[in-house]
């Protein structure tokens, strides 16, 4: 049996960085989305990862998103809005974590709304920005329709992800990153890809009727988790990251990659809000009776370390070559794989 190539995820966040500077990203914003691209790989979210990077050149070379945005701030009545001027969302979800956290000093919390962003992939990447700076945060994206329960006879509301982040006493902090469908769209656009089929329980085809093919489930819906628990939460994250910022995401046909898109979040101050000592205390002593009480089962979400080196699907490495051959960057090969 073959092993899989991979590659040191330094290696390739460089190579990312260098693709997007030739689309027009300037370099820090081009660094920033390399980062979150790279980290989403080594955490196990390939949905997210380097599966998402020729769909986003796509749409920046369509002139569906843009490679130097102009974010625009207004702050009315404690509420920070955000206007994300269809830049990439994996450097205007940073820019906005940071605009609200910069805001936050001596206040206990700061609420904002992001709109007309680009799709913002994985939203964990953000919130532990947050949560590594001593804040606790919260962020739920709106995304275009590809979720329904068994039946429908289209997707019917987004499958809508919301992550949290909470600072931890004794290392890394928690991190919880859920989209509301039982699994991300990404992760059957990758099985597509594969040509390999989808579990039983993830979507529906365009029938209504539970599907493994991963091409008829694109064409239909992705199933919620929880059966009407996750449905009723993705309403919830509709009003919240939608009716509230007007936000209706658009995509275009088998990319998956949103645009236009929208979302609620808020960062709160621990210090301010109880006190650190006490805060850190309060989260020490229930991890650790969740950790005693659960032994070998039980682990806090987000504390893992992220894999040092990045192994991409069989169907996406062709992708990365093309757009290497493109760009005259050629994706690393042999040697290049061991550079640190």
């Amino acid at each position: 049996m073959t092993t899989p190539l991979s590659w040191r995820a330094r290696t390739v966040e460089t190579w990312v960085h260098a693709v997007l500077r030739r689309t027009g990203l300037p370099d820090e914003d081009a660094a920033l989305a390399a980062a979150a691209l790279t980290d989403a790989d080594r955490r196990g979210l390939a949905g997210h990862g380097l599966a998402r990077l020729a769909a986003y050149v796509a749409r920046l070379e369509a002139g569906d998103m843009n490679p130097v945005p102009r974010l625009r701030c207004v702050e009315d009545g404690g509420v920070l809005s955000i206007d994300a001027d269809l830049g990439l969302g994996q450097v205007v979800g940073i820019r906005a974590i940071d605009a609200a956290l910069a805001r936050l000093d001596g206040r206990a919390a700061q609420i904002f709304l992001l709109r007309r962003a680009g799709h913002l992939g994985a939203l964990g990447h953000y919130v532990r920005r947050a949560a590594e700076a001593g804040k606790v945060a919260l962020l739920a994206q709106v995304s275009q329709p590809v979720m329904a329960p068994p039946g429908a006879t289209r997707a019917a509301i987004g499958n809508n992800p919301v992550a949290f982040a909470a600072p931890m006493p004794d290392g890394p902090p928690l991190v919880v990153d859920l989209s509301l469908s039982l699994v991300a769209r990404g992760n059957v656009l990758l099985a597509a890809r594969d040509g390999a089929p989808i579990p039983p329980g993830w979507a529906i085809g365009r029938d209504g009727s539970p599907t493994t093919d991963p091409a008829e489930a694109l064409l239909g819906a992705m199933l919620p988790m929880g059966d009407y628990k996750g449905l009723a939460l993705a309403m919830m994250v509709q009003v919240l990251a939608g009716s509230l910022t007007g936000s209706t995401p658009r995509t275009a046909p088998g990319q998956g990659a949103a645009a236009e898109v929208g979302a609620f979040g808020i960062v709160a101050d621990p210090a301010r809000i109880i006190g650190r000592a006490e805060f850190d205390a309060h989260m020490a002593d229930w991890t650790g009776h969740y950790l005693a009480a659960t032994g070998a089962h039980g682990r806090i979400p987000g504390r893992a370390e992220p894999a040092g080196r990045i192994t991409p699907s069989a169907n996406v490495l062709p992708e990365l070559t093309a757009l290497g051959a493109r760009f005259g960057l050629p994706f690393p090969t042999g040697a290049e794989r061991d550079e640190s």
